[in-house]
């Protein structure tokens, strides 16, 4: 590329990007009779600054180099690369384009040159399209003790929710998508727990992009919420620091991205559920050691960037998912049976069909005795054979309660 254009409305133009290979291929804009000089690139120089702008789909994800030159018409020229890696490592390379000097090279020829290499470690040359983002989480737990987590004991928390219709039914859907999703109750560190953990528990997460095979890491933050370098700094092995799983997450990618429902008029994400993380009762209470109103997990979703290692330098998604340990409650719950009742034929203790049909019948305490006319308290037959302390039942009769702790 050649920046070159003094115009300086280039660099202000609406052209779009061209995405079609068929014509110029990716990273170039369409032509523009006042804009462009011919390279199909927005650029601009101002107050002694040149700016150009590409677009990057053509260029896989990773860590690349940027080499520039940048000369005058006297050919006075400086070299240089904007990098990925800090400076002393870049030196020990051996596949360098040009060797790099702390101050400019010996000038030849008469001409200066220099060489100037640059590097950020908050803004690395890096290319990143397709990093994982986070749409949704669904946690369970399992809450009736039968050894499974069913569908019925899952919560499911997006990052922004959104109603559309499939196949005539309301559904809610991803609406947003994110590197870091703090899945509390106000989506900030401060907010409440996400659900209670009661007994073995499982953590599905979904995703929309992330290139190749997918790991993750966990850790246990105890009840403080901490962020991505401060859990990497703890040792390996001690409490708190990353748990890695060095296996592929098998999975089957959906079409994601953005989708657009007609009838609700609403844009939302298409995106992949990731294989469910689980973990039982004992390796929570292990972990946890007393109950908590508030733990935070972090988990971190890694791909398989080229050139990169996971955990390391590949790209990555974190949900900060704060939850409620009540794995060590050896209080029984409270359970209540309500009494039998009839309030009228469609409404009452009596078992019936789908047809509403009744296949039983109950008489309660309060009808086994009656006032005669002399005022007289009076025993029913029922309450005169059987006597008047409980309800009379035959057929099939349906006993509600409920329980609490």
């Amino acid at each position: 590329m050649v920046i070159d254009n003094f115009n300086m409305t280039e660099s202000v133009d609406t052209r779009t990007k061209i995405t079609n290979p068929a014509l110029y291929g990716y990273g170039y804009y369409g032509a523009d009779a006042t804009a462009d000089d011919g390279d199909l690139m927005r650029e601009n120089w101002a107050s002694g600054k040149w700016e150009a702008w590409i677009n990057s789909a053509n260029i896989p994800d990773g860590p690349i180099e940027i080499h520039y030159v940048a000369l005058d018409n006297a050919q006075n020229y400086s070299v240089g690369i904007v990098g990925n890696l800090d400076y002393d490592t870049y030196k020990t390379k051996t596949t360098l384009d040009v060797d790099p000097n702390v101050t400019p090279a010996t000038p030849a020829n008469n001409l200066i040159s220099g060489f100037d290499y640059i590097y950020d470690a908050n803004k690395k040359a890096y290319v990143s399209n397709n990093a994982p983002r986070i749409a949704g989480v669904t946690v369970g737990t399992d809450y009736n003790g039968n050894g499974t987590v069913e569908d019925e004991e899952k919560q499911t928390k997006y990052v922004a929710q959104k109603t559309v219709r499939f196949d005539g039914v309301a559904t809610e859907v991803a609406g947003n998508i994110t590197d870091l999703f703090i899945a509390s109750g106000d989506n900030t560190a401060d907010g409440a727990a996400m659900m209670a953990l009661k007994g073995a528990s499982s953590v599905e997460v979904e995703i929309v992009g992330g290139n190749g095979n997918m790991y993750y890491q966990y850790s246990i933050d105890g009840t403080t919420y901490k962020d991505h370098a401060t859990i990497a700094a703890i040792t390996a092995g001690q409490a708190g620091a990353f748990t890695q799983n060095n296996t592929a997450m098998s999975i089957t990618r959906e079409t994601e991205g953005l989708a657009n429902d007609a009838e609700y008029q609403a844009t939302y994400y298409k995106s992949t559920t990731l294989p469910a993380i689980t973990f039982t009762e004992n390796e929570i209470a292990t972990a946890i050691t007393s109950n908590t109103d508030k733990t935070w997990f972090t988990f971190e979703f890694w791909d398989s960037t080229e050139e990169t290692t996971k955990f390391k330098n590949s790209q990555y998604a974190q949900l900060k998912l704060p939850v409620s340990i009540q794995v060590h409650d050896t209080t029984p719950p409270n359970t209540v049976i309500s009494p039998l009742y009839w309030k009228s034929s469609s409404d009452n203790s009596v078992y019936k069909n789908v047809n509403g049909e009744l296949f039983g019948h109950v008489e309660l305490i309060k009808d086994l005795t009656y006032k005669n006319a002399q005022n007289e308290t009076v025993k029913t037959e029922l309450g005169t054979t059987y006597g008047i302390d409980d309800d009379k039942v035959s057929g099939i009769v349906v006993f509600r309660g409920y329980a609490y702790d």
